[in-house]
């Protein structure tokens, strides 16, 4: 923990000691030590065994309840001055800090669930879930999100938790549960007057529709992007637009149409700063440029995201762009370059998980096959094997690497 954070949760009335005295006390006999932090001030940990023995005392000797409510209150302050900024310019470093604190979040979700303190549980998670939904695993916060939800919850806090586990289902590929989700939100959105939660499950409902089962997927953008300019909202526009490029280019298979409403959302993101948006439209367009013949294009919009993810250290999603850029080498002609990104990718998909949203996957194909039938199994083996030996950096070096012909394998 910070100074900060100790001084939040162990420095109650009647302690007897400062806080900043006691920590320099323990650290004096060992049984603090001071850590590497994120930022310059200094974090400080327990050995576990110490660390167990002080959590007895806290139940045997004083009031752990207390204690595990002023430390759940200073991760919900936490978590709710992070969540912003999680899909800006300056998201990595409130990722790191997220991570730093993930073992004291993970204590209070357990103290949440087994007291049945469902709201505090519910924000601090929904706060958060874009740090699983980046760092993963993914299924952490998502069944977080499931236990918190069956306590109850009360209703502006159960829509922005329903709408949240919506995301995560999305992104780990359940369109269907991810439509369910919304479709449970949006009407709870609606109770309680919340227009920009209503208009982001607008989005988020027709993004799951548009790849599932089906719907009034246009409605439901056009009802958002009235909310969004009733608001006020750019980046809500944005969003928007989005969708509609998407339900146009991959959905209708006019992605001509479809890519210069993307471009405009590209436009606003840029200028808003939002990664995360900027992100997604960059995969949306370059999906739309494969569809249009276009796999040079296509690979230049994914290598620019992955460098993005890289320096938010996104390794699901540089996962996702390095099966993308796999199956559009193929499509260049290059495949020996599309067995190794495979390779390379399949490799790190078993060690962080990959995200699979269902507008990604109709985009990977077989470039493996692809590439037996155009250059034969022993050269195919030869980059597999080599593509295995990679790790994430080497993987990302490789993918941007350009031969010295930019013709096809022979």
């Amino acid at each position: 923990c910070s100074i900060e954070a100790a001084e939040a949760v162990g420095g109650s009335e009647g302690a007897g000691v400062a806080v900043l005295d006691a920590v320099e006390a323990l650290v004096q006999q060992s049984l603090l030590r001071q850590v590497e932090a994120t930022e310059g001030d200094p974090r400080f940990r327990m050995l576990e065994t110490i660390s167990e023995y002080g959590g007895e005392r806290l139940i045997e000797e004083f009031d752990a309840d207390a204690t595990y409510r002023r430390l759940a209150e200073f991760l919900l302050d936490f978590a709710e001055e992070a969540e912003p900024h999680l899909l800006m310019k300056e998201q990595a470093l409130w990722l790191d800090r997220c991570e730093q604190e993930l073992p004291n979040l993970r204590a209070t979700i357990r103290w949440a669930l087994e007291t049945g303190e469902a709201d505090i549980g519910l924000r601090t998670v929904t706060a958060l879930w874009r740090f699983w939904h980046q760092r993963g695993p993914l299924w952490e916060g998502r069944q977080a999100l499931d236990e918190l939800l069956a306590l109850g919850g009360s209703p502006e806090i159960r829509a922005r938790a329903l709408s949240a586990a919506g995301g995560m289902a999305w992104w780990g590929g359940d369109s269907s549960a991810a439509q369910r989700y919304q479709e449970e939100a949006l009407p709870l959105f609606r109770q309680i007057g919340d227009r920009r939660g209503e208009m982001e499950c607008l989005q988020s409902l027709a993004t799951a529709m548009t790849f599932g089962s089906g719907g009034p997927v246009e409605e439901r953008l056009r009802e958002s992007l009235a909310i969004a300019e009733e608001l006020g909202d750019r980046n809500g526009a944005a969003f928007a637009n989005l969708g509609m490029g998407r339900l146009i280019a991959l959905a209708q298979g006019d992605p001509a149409t479809a890519i210069p409403i993307m471009e405009e959302a590209l436009r606003a993101f840029d200028e808003l700063g939002n990664l995360q948006g900027l992100a997604e439209c960059l995969v949306s367009i370059a999906h739309a440029s494969r569809r249009l013949g276009e796999p040079g294009r296509a690979r230049s919009n994914y290598l620019r995201v992955m460098d993005m993810q890289a320096v938010a250290g996104n390794r699901p999603a540089i996962t996702g762009m390095l099966f993308f850029l796999s199956s559009v080498e193929g499509e260049l002609g290059r495949h020996e370059r599309a067995a190794r990104l495979w390779a390379a990718a399949d490799s790190a998909r078993e060690i962080t998980g990959h995200l699979s949203p269902p507008a990604a996957q109709g985009m990977v194909g077989d470039p493996v096959a692809a590439a037996r039938e155009a250059i034969g199994d022993e050269k195919v083996e030869r980059a597999l094997a080599a593509g295995r030996t990679m790790d994430h950096n080497a993987a990302v070096a490789y993918a941007h690497e350009t031969e010295p012909t930019e013709g096809p394998d022979t």
